[in-house]
């Protein structure tokens, strides 16, 4: 082979690499522009109540991931839309049975980026380890671990 076709088919492929870093680089910045404005729920945790709590609004309980049978339980975190949405959630067992949900758990959120809370409901009576899984609309969002001890 002569040393002018060696030295092309290095340029090609040196070109080959650049495009191909070129191309990633485009489609990182795609991907993350794209989580930058989509509509989703950014962030959420759980919060726990004591019985009884008085509810009011902007009321904060403690986070937690474990919580005591008959406590009260609240879902708390951040969201962006890009129009008027629902959130709703449904909490589901080990095995992804539905053990509680329930219409009056929707709330409509209003367009824009915002915090949002749900609050009070019983955590399950038996004890176990379950998931409340968020939901935008009817799509499922995150799933927030959480066990109830004795």
């Amino acid at each position: 082979m002569k040393k002018n076709n060696k030295l092309l088919i290095i340029i090609i492929i040196i070109l080959l690499l650049i495009l191909g870093f070129v191309l990633y680089a485009y489609y990182s910045d795609y991907k993350k522009a794209q989580e930058s404005t989509g509509e989703r729920i950014i962030s959420a945790h759980l919060e726990g109540f004591p019985v009884g709590s008085k509810i009011y609004e902007g009321m904060e309980g403690e986070e937690k991931t474990v919580f005591k049978k008959g406590e009260w339980m609240g879902i708390m975190g951040k969201v962006r839309t890009n129009e008027n949405r629902e959130i709703s959630f449904k909490i589901v067992d080990e095995d992804n049975n539905i053990v509680a949900e329930d219409v009056d758990w929707e709330k409509n959120i209003q367009t824009g980026e915002g915090d949002f809370g749900m609050c009070c409901f019983v955590v399950p009576e038996e004890s176990g380890q379950y998931k409340v899984q968020l939901y935008l609309d009817d799509e499922l969002q995150q799933s927030l671990n959480f066990s109830v001890a004795k």
